[in-house]
């Protein structure tokens, strides 16, 4: 959505195998803390949502907040 010249992002975040079966992955939390800290660095982006794939497959898809 642009508004003013900004524009809302959502952040996607995948799972790697390597990562096994804790409940939230490493990788996770750092592609989290990755991609929140770019988009806050970034003056025409707002995070809108963020969507974790995290031990799921593409039929369940999992929205957090």
């Amino acid at each position: 959505m642009k508004k003013s010249g900004l524009f809302h992002a959502a952040v996607y975040i995948r799972l790697s195998r390597e990562d096994g079966d804790k409940e939230e992955s490493d990788s996770v939390g750092n592609q989290r803390k990755l991609l929140t800290e770019y988009v806050s660095k970034m003056e025409n982006l707002i995070l809108y949502d963020t969507y974790v794939d995290d031990g799921y497959t593409g039929t369940s898809f999992v929205e957090v907040r």
